[in-house]
């Protein structure tokens, strides 16, 4: 399938600071990919949501929302940083989680947490252990 991911990704973001938006790693399930910004704007994580597989996405949207919100409560009250240390779910223009496009398609975007490491698997019991 082909999609215009600029297009995708204005729908969450202005596109005049949107510079590219290119494929992150090998999706298992989600299709998932960076929205690169103009310098001084955050960069964010776009993911088409597998249908298939999570059903219904708005539903999980609104959960994952939840989740995440609760989570930088917590972050915050221990004294964190809550924005390094979960995920902000960006709504759409429209104030909705998510995104759906006219090949029935869900779309979410997520803030891209700078200076972060990310892996396929986890080699060592302690890697799991920490994720």
């Amino acid at each position: 399938m082909k999609f215009d991911l600029i297009k995708i990704a204005s729908r969450f973001v202005p596109e005049e600071k949107i510079k590219e938006v290119v494929s992150l790693g090998e999706g298992f399930i989600n299709d998932t990919f960076i929205i690169k910004t103009e310098e001084g704007s955050p960069d964010y994580i776009l993911q088409r949501k597998n249908k298939r597989v999570f059903s219904p996405i708005p539903a999980m949207m609104e959960n994952i929302d939840k989740i995440c919100r609760h989570i930088k409560g917590k972050i915050e009250k221990a004294g964190g940083d809550p924005m390094r240390e979960a995920m902000t779910v960006i709504p759409a223009n429209d104030g909705k989680l998510y995104f759906m496009d006219e090949q029935e398609e869900y779309w979410a975007v997520c803030l891209f947490i700078d200076d972060t490491i990310t892996y396929e698997a986890a080699e060592t019991p302690q890697l799991a252990y920490a994720g």
